[in-house]
């Protein structure tokens, strides 16, 4: 199967971008967007839903933990991110392509595969997994490659994981509501928005772009 700029979408092979070298500059981009658009819903949520955020960032007693407990988490979400994405917006979305050019069933199966991983069976936490690993999804696909989806992964868990609730093994499963999916619809239309301008802008500049869509 080919895409329309004619690249082969090959199964068995995974990619972390159509460019020949990793565009760090995506990934921070990624980051840099998706930072602020978490805190401004979190901040939302809490005025107008009455959420209760713990702030772990400010549990540790000093300094020196409080900066352990932030690279600890910088670390260890970036592989956690690097990883889900190369699994699931890397191997799991080619393989889909390579059975159906339906781009909206392409992403939203990835979106769905994506939710159910986590075995968190809670309506509003999978709907919410479902839609940020769509977004993710069109991420990868308009832009060629995983960097941007890695950068926003990463910033959308480490603002939980510093601001909402710590991210430890023995947490016990998510369950969230209405405002849970109300804000992850408008954080993934955010994506959607940001990717769309990158991809034009890029299109324009005759940067490589591998897409299907």
């Amino acid at each position: 199967m080919q895409n329309k700029d004619g690249r082969a979408l090959q199964r068995g092979t995974v990619r972390l971008a159509a460019a020949p070298r990793f565009r760090k500059s995506l990934l921070v981009l990624g980051a840099a967007a998706t930072l602020p658009a978490v805190g401004l819903l979190m901040a939302v949520d809490a005025l107008v839903f009455g959420a209760a955020p713990q702030f772990p960032i400010l549990d540790p007693a000093s300094l020196d933990l409080r900066l352990g407990y932030l690279c600890a988490m910088v670390v260890g979400l970036l592989v956690a991110a690097t990883a889900e994405e190369v699994v699931f917006r890397g191997y799991v979305l080619q393989q889909t392509a390579a059975f159906t050019r339906n781009i909206w069933v392409i992403v939203g199966l990835n979106g769905a595969l994506f939710a159910l991983f986590h075995l968190e069976f809670d309506p509003s936490a999978l709907a919410a997994r479902a839609l940020a690993g769509a977004a993710f999804a069109w991420a990868a696909l308009r832009l060629g490659g995983l960097e941007f989806a890695i950068g926003a992964h990463l910033a959308t868990n480490l603002m939980l994981a510093l601001f909402q609730a710590p991210m430890l093994p023995d947490d016990p499963a998510a369950s969230g509501g209405f405002d849970e999916v109300l804000g992850e619809v408008a954080l993934a239309a955010y994506t959607v928005w940001i990717v769309e301008i990158l991809y034009r802008r890029r299109r324009g500049s005759g940067e490589p772009i591998s897409s299907p869509a």
